[in-house]
């Protein structure tokens, strides 16, 4: 079972849900309304300059030139169209190609979960493990689905979340980096007991801002947040216990893989044997413990909510019931000697650990 599941400096909401806890995510962050200056139109009327420069010779220059193609409206013919509603069409014909970008998509997308990582339990009775993400740890994601290409690009938006900030990768190209706050101490425990014993954790119904052109669209993640973790066996067993499909409940529980042969290189390194009764253990990794090669792992989402498009194609690409394929990369986008604290309890079985460099955790078999 979950023995715990503490967030600290400061404590947000903890709810029980039958078989798994949902850490409610903080207060929204306040709502701000930018205000752009446009500045002055200091040009004439369309087809009009302003004349009251001369150069050496004594012939006039313009000193606001005609835009390109706009030359050829009078203000005689610019009344004309306004009066007549041809004005519109031949603006379309006329104006340079820049004034003509009227493509651009904003919207949002919902996603029914995404996962971070993985707390592995103990195998046999008694034992326990606690997983304590520290400031240098970090998940770094790619989002992709057919129809429209996906990239990562925070900008302004890298805090807000409460629990996390976020930036745009510097090692995977289009990737998010996902890293906890400084000022906040995630720390969760699991008692031990078979591999469906451990448990997932990560981020429940969040909300991305994609802003771009129907074939390639930026995106972040909105606040406020809030994370889930439960068990394994409770996800596959009642998906809708934590609010997920059955598709995104089955493809993250793949992820915590317990079978020897399959724990293999570049995702995982084998790491120290523990015997029975050993007793408490506590490891400090840093991030070069993880390797920081090419390792990846998908799992898949489902988009719950959408809103904000008006192009057909990203309507489609991102409609809601479609599965959205989450990428995930191994290493580190920033050396640290402290990325993550793992304690561990042998209880009455001998087992070994196993690093995985993706998921930034231990396989314990």
């Amino acid at each position: 079972m979950v023995q715990s599941g503490r967030w600290r400096q400061p404590a947000p909401a903890l709810t029980r849900s039958s078989g798994g806890w949902l850490l409610g995510g903080g207060a929204p962050a306040a709502s701000r309304t930018a205000v752009k200056d446009l500045g002055r139109n200091r040009a004439g009327p369309i087809g009009e300059e302003d004349m009251t420069k001369r150069n050496a010779s004594g012939a006039r220059i313009p000193t606001n030139p005609k835009p390109a193609g706009l030359g050829r409206l009078s203000r005689r013919r610019f009344v004309k169209l306004a009066a007549s509603g041809t004005l519109g069409a031949t603006l379309l014909h006329t104006l340079p190609a820049p004034a003509l970008a009227s493509n651009k998509e904003v919207g949002t997308i919902t996603l029914d979960a995404v996962m971070l990582s993985y707390i592995a339990a103990v195998p046999g009775s008694g034992g326990s493990s606690t997983f304590n993400p520290l400031k240098g740890y970090s998940t770094i994601f790619n989002l992709s689905i057919p129809g429209v290409a996906l990239s990562a690009s925070p900008g302004a938006s890298a805090t807000g979340l409460f629990f996390y900030q976020q930036t745009a990768s510097q090692k995977v190209p289009g990737a998010l980096d996902l890293m906890p706050a400084p000022h906040i101490d995630i720390t969760n425990t699991i008692t031990g007991g078979p591999p469906q014993s451990s448990a997932l954790y990560g981020l429940l119904a969040p909300r991305f801002k994609l802003k771009g052109t129907p074939e390639e669209l930026n995106f972040h993640l909105l606040g406020p947040i809030q994370a889930f973790l439960v068990q394994i066996a409770d996800l596959l067993s009642d998906p809708g216990m934590v609010g997920v499909s059955q598709d995104t409940a089955q493809s993250m529980s793949a992820q915590y893989v317990s079978s020897v042969p399959d724990l293999i290189a570049p995702r995982y390194e084998q790491g120290q044997l523990f015997e029975a009764g050993a007793g408490s253990n506590t490891m400090i990794f840093s991030s070069s413990d993880f390797e920081s090669g090419t390792a990846q792992a998908s799992v898949t989402a489902t988009i719950t909510a959408q809103t904000g498009f008006t192009s057909a194609t990203v309507k489609d690409a991102l409609a809601v019931g479609k599965n959205i394929t989450i990428t995930y990369n191994s290493g580190f986008d920033k050396e640290s000697k402290k990325a993550l604290s793992l304690e561990i309890s042998a209880g009455d079985t001998i087992f070994t650990s196993y690093l995985d460099n993706v998921f930034k955790s231990v396989v314990l078999v």
